[in-house]
């Protein structure tokens, strides 16, 4: 049997012998849409929950807009969502010198500008008066808005909070900690202070409903809700994408009513089951942005999976991690220890840091009970130093596994973890 299996802007083949159990898990098959941009304006015409962008504005003085729009790591055709709602705007009267794009970078290191023009088009930057990039680190442009029933005091981007009308754009897919992203995570984390995603990412984050697909009994979803309703966030316009990055779905309207439905729609594509857990997961995050360092593949295709392989197991993660580690306090935090209890202990000591923290979970819930194996353009000497194995191809790395467990071991392999939930019986 031969699996293919994205990595950057390729693929990896590695071939198994007949005589091991091989489940391949990938959310169900759909196609994209022949002309999204269609789509985007029926949505846009027609919101879920919510009144049209026109009559929004009409009922209200706007003096400043901002459509708030997802950094690099998040595969949004924000290229072809922007014009869209930019043509609403205009034809309802407001002008280019009141709009504003903030990028929303999280925790993230912030993209440059031409990273993000790249992104979005020329004809978009030339029909905005500014675009402004989150920086959750700069206190001077954030501000106070109130504290959220979970106890998390809520600053955000004083430019987004301070607009009359604020649009958000998006992509609606399974996340490690909030269930789905989407919808009001444009605003926690995304245009939030550095304590206020700290304290939303840690407080919560061994909950046994912190996962994937878990949106209703999910503190950190809850918590990200609330900011996002005292932040004012209007008006959503979010993607269901199907494996190839091609638009399958899109909603648009009421933040919190569209994004549901956006979830409905995307849990019935990414949801799958398996029956127990295997001897060896091989995954992914899907192809590039997806893999675009090492800290967003724990984050996307290694930690939401951890329940998925045995103890004593293996995991092989596939990533081409183009732009390296990708999160300089993580990597220092790996390279000091000397063994994932360290890790664990100097978070439990110290208290968790952001970006520090994937590493972290990685420690706490994969290589405290299985082999973790990496198949990346990372350096060897850098992944040996951060208590992974290296492999430099996948035959390399599935030899190593094969050694590591006894008997015919089962093997899930998952090419698109960031668009897959997955039930195992049990857990």
């Amino acid at each position: 049997m031969k699996v293919s299996i994205p990595y950057g802007s390729t693929h990896l083949t590695v071939s198994f012998p007949d005589n091991i159990s091989v489940k391949l898990l990938i959310p169900r098959d759909v196609p994209g849409l022949r002309d999204p941009r269609v789509r985007i304006r029926e949505a846009l015409k027609k919101p879920i929950g919510s009144k049209p962008l026109s009559e929004i504005i009409s009922s209200r003085d706007i003096r400043k807009a901002v459509i708030i729009i997802s950094d690099l790591t998040r595969p949004v055709p924000d290229n072809i969502i922007l014009p869209e709602i930019l043509r609403e705007l205009n034809s309802s009267g407001i002008g280019k010198d009141k709009i504003t794009i903030v990028v929303a970078t999280g925790a993230h290191t912030p993209p440059s500008f031409e990273e993000i023009k790249n992104r979005i088009g020329e004809e978009v930057v030339r029909n905005v008066s500014k675009i402004e990039i989150h920086n959750a680190k700069d206190k001077s442009n954030l501000i106070y808005i109130g504290e959220t029933s979970f106890g998390n005091k809520i600053y955000i981007n004083k430019t987004v909070f301070e607009a009359d009308l604020k649009i958000a754009t998006g992509c609606i897919r399974p996340h490690i900690i909030a269930g789905y992203s989407g919808g009001r995570k444009i605003i926690l984390p995304g245009v939030a202070g550095e304590e206020t995603i700290s304290y939303n990412h840690f407080k919560f984050l061994t909950h046994p409903k912190v996962r994937p697909g878990e949106i209703e009994e999910n503190p950190i979803s809850k918590d990200m809700e609330e900011a996002a309703k005292l932040a004012g966030l209007d008006f959503i316009v979010n993607v269901i994408l199907n494996t190839e990055n091609e638009v399958y779905r899109v909603v648009a309207g009421d933040p919190y009513i569209a994004w549901r439905e956006g979830v409905r729609i995307a849990d019935k594509i990414y949801r799958v089951s398996l029956e127990s857990p295997v001897d060896i997961l091989i995954v992914s995050p899907g192809e590039y942005p997806e893999d675009i360092n090492l800290y967003q593949s724990l984050s996307k295709a290694v930690n939401p999976l951890w329940y998925v392989v045995k103890d004593g197991g293996v995991v092989i993660l596939v990533a081409e991690c183009r732009d390296g580690v990708g999160d300089s306090l993580m990597e220092e935090w790996l390279v000091k220890a000397s063994s994932p209890e360290e890790v664990v202990e100097r978070g439990l000591r110290e208290g968790l840091k952001l970006g520090p923290h994937v590493g972290w979970f990685t420690c706490y819930r994969v290589l405290s009970r299985a082999r973790f194996i990496v198949v990346s353009s990372i350096e060897r000497h850098k992944i040996e130093q951060m208590l992974f194995t290296y492999a430099s191809n996948m035959d390399e790395a599935l030899k190593l596994a094969l050694k590591y467990v006894k008997g015919k071991p089962e093997i899930a392999i998952v090419p698109y973890a960031s668009k897959t939930v997955i039930n195992v019986k049990g857990h």
